[in-house]
């Protein structure tokens, strides 16, 4: 059996803002604060851990913690807050501040990336790039569109020793490559600068769309997850849909609005504004196609009929009337026959259409929903815990994979907490989950990051 042993250093300075093996070897570290560049040379073979000496840079300067070895590690370069670079090297085993390239960018270093033996790129936060040749001294300069957002890291790209490429990622979720030697720079992927606000997609489908408070929609390619198109709203939008046979997507806003776009061009087709002062809550078509529910902040629901692309016509008896409490979903039957209207109290009322009567005395469970996710449709839940699930997805009669309010991803069985599985995905809390346009394969929202998940889950294999 291996034994684990753990040792540490202690850095008797201010906070540490990057660490790194220099020297092309394992016995020397520095550490980067602030205002103090540090040197440690260890002894990896004696335990407890022995440090054979420390090191401290003779002047303090106000680091930015942006530093990089040479690409054979035998140079440290180190960036400060007014655009110079300090290199340092190993000279009879003790490091040596050999040369100092005074104010190389206009401020800010915050990022290092070496790219030859003698070359490297630097990089500030105002988007301003210099590759600089140290053996020639010269320096070609490099200008990042900022619409774009700030540079938050870079990488180079090489075949075999000779770099070719740059990749470039920013604050704003754009990653963008730039040939060596070319002036253009082309967007490899765009995503969302704030957690999602929903998913949706459609079974056996090449593509699926997201949403988020950034206002931008995105139509992602599912086998590239590239995004294809995106666009921007002019408003907040709470929920969205897409038609079940029309090249259309329906965002419902908090301005009491419904934004109609193109899926195939990202096209703005029309908006409908709603005759109330109430924000949207969900919106969906019937499987049919041939109308369109809408449930609103204010406890009522609207019912279009969808005559085209751009064409929707509410229901002259088209608004059920709820004053209790606000409609948290709405879920059409797979005949489009009736219409589920669920509360934020977890009440509900079915609706029969086109009648537009509530049924009463109907078990919710004789019905059968269409991609219905609230969790007061699994049966296998216990109702007494609804509260604890934000979405459901039943698998089987018997086996329900759900998001909990908690943000944990469990597969459940039955009524029992104790037939549970929890998926440990290391990702954080998850906002919401929706079936994804496979079999058996999931998308997941986070709550705290604006990324989108894919999950595959062998459902034979899990509480067998």
């Amino acid at each position: 059996m291996l034994e684990r042993r753990e040792s540490e250093v202690q850095c008797k300075s201010d906070n540490i803002l990057s660490v790194l093996f220099v020297f092309n070897t394992t016995e020397w570290i520095a550490c980067v604060t602030r205002q103090n560049l540090l040197f440690y040379h260890i002894n990896w073979n004696l335990r407890p851990l022995h440090m054979l000496e420390r090191r401290e840079s003779e002047v303090q300067n106000i680091y930015t913690g942006a530093a990089a070895c040479d690409t054979i590690g035998e140079r440290l370069l180190i960036g400060d807050k007014v655009g110079s670079i300090h290199i340092w090297c190993l000279i009879n085993n003790e490091p040596k501040l050999v040369a100092v390239q005074e104010c190389i960018l206009e401020n800010d270093v915050e990022t290092i990336v070496p790219m030859g033996q003698d070359v490297f790129l630097f990089a500030n936060g105002q988007n301003q790039i210099k590759i600089w040749n140290m053996s020639s001294n010269t320096v070609e300069h490099i200008r990042l569109n900022e619409t774009i957002g700030s540079i938050q890291s870079i990488c180079c790209i090489r075949q075999g020793s000779v770099s070719v490429a740059l990749a470039i990622g920013t604050k704003s979720n754009y990653i963008i490559s730039k040939e060596i030697g070319k002036e253009q720079f082309d967007i490899i992927m765009r995503g969302h600068t704030s957690p999602l606000i929903c998913i949706c997609c459609q079974k056996q489908s090449r593509s699926y769309f997201s949403i988020s408070s950034d206002r931008y929609l995105f139509k992602w390619n599912h086998r590239t997850k590239v995004v294809e198109w995106s666009t921007k709203t002019k408003q907040p939008v709470s929920c969205a849909d897409l038609h079940p046979e029309r090249n259309i997507i329906v965002l419902g806003t908090e301005t009491s609005k419904l934004l109609i776009y193109d899926t195939l061009t990202s096209y703005y087709i029309t908006t409908i504004t709603l005759k109330v002062n109430t924000s949207v809550k969900s919106v969906r078509f019937s499987p049919d196609g041939s109308n369109l529910a809408v449930g609103l902040h204010n406890g009522n629901a609207f019912i279009f009929n969808v005559l085209g692309n751009g064409d929707f016509s509410l229901h002259t008896n088209g608004i059920l009337h709820n004053d209790k409490s606000h409609v948290s979903d709405v879920i059409w039957s797979i005949d489009s026959k009736y219409l589920l209207v669920i509360y934020t109290d977890n009440d509900y009322n079915i609706w029969s259409i086109p009648t537009f009567e509530i049924i009463v005395g109907i078990n919710i469970q004789n019905i059968k929903w269409h991609e219905g996710l609230h969790p007061i449709l699994c049966n296998t839940l216990d109702k007494s815990a609804i509260d604890l699930h934000a979405s459901a997805i039943t698998l089987s009669p018997n086996r329900v994979l759900s998001c909990g309010k908690d943000g944990q991803l469990r597969l459940l069985r039955n009524h029992y907490e104790r037939n549970s599985q929890m998926f440990k995905l290391g990702l954080g809390p998850i906002q919401s989950i929706i079936p994804s346009t496979m079999n058996n394969t999931f998308l997941l929202s986070m709550r705290d990051y604006p990324i989108i998940v894919e999950i595959q889950i062998n459902i034979n294999a899990r509480l067998s």
